[in-house]
């Protein structure tokens, strides 16, 4: 009798422990949709991501002559449409790698009114290429020349001549 007694209550503290695991398991699965890459994450921050990314394709069409978009995976990395091909960053050429940065780099800076890019090996692009990258570089950070501001290159120093104040 009170070995069927003591099995009773065994039954009934395991049924209670499998109902509080249920819980937790629930509870768990719960947060991990809510906090999950399908989540709050991704409504958060693809609510913000998008006006900058419209930007960015902006940026990427004026200096790539339309060819290049950005598009975000379900996880945010970072897919650059080429042509309508997707293709991720490191299977670009080192010249498309450097087209695309700046034009994170340049909505970045638009975006959080810091109006600075610090770019270098510009002199890998052909003539035409470096053409059209300053044209829409000078497009995007619009306004005058800040003081103190510089352009470096092969180790010289010019400075630009200042707009008006801003």
């Amino acid at each position: 009798m009170e070995i069927a007694e003591h099995g009773r209550r065994q039954a009934a503290q395991l049924q209670q422990d499998l109902e509080t695991l249920q819980h937790e398991v629930a509870v768990a699965d719960h947060l991990v949709k809510a906090l999950g890459t399908g989540g709050v994450r991704k409504n958060l921050l693809g609510n913000r991501l998008s006006a900058f990314t419209n930007h960015l394709n902006s940026l990427l069409a004026a200096c790539t002559e339309g060819r290049y978009q950005l598009i975000w995976q379900n996880d945010f990395t970072p897919l650059v449409t080429r042509d309508g091909h997707a293709l991720p960053m490191k299977l670009l050429s080192k010249s498309e790698q450097l087209r695309v940065g700046i034009a994170v780099q340049a909505a970045i800076a638009k975006t959080t009114g810091l109006n600075f890019l610090a770019v270098d090996e510009v002199d890998m692009l052909d003539q035409d290429n470096r053409d059209l990258l300053t044209g829409t570089l000078l497009e995007v950070l619009d306004g005058p020349v800040r003081p103190g501001a510089a352009v470096l290159h092969r180790g010289r120093c010019a400075t630009p001549k200042p707009g008006p104040p801003p």
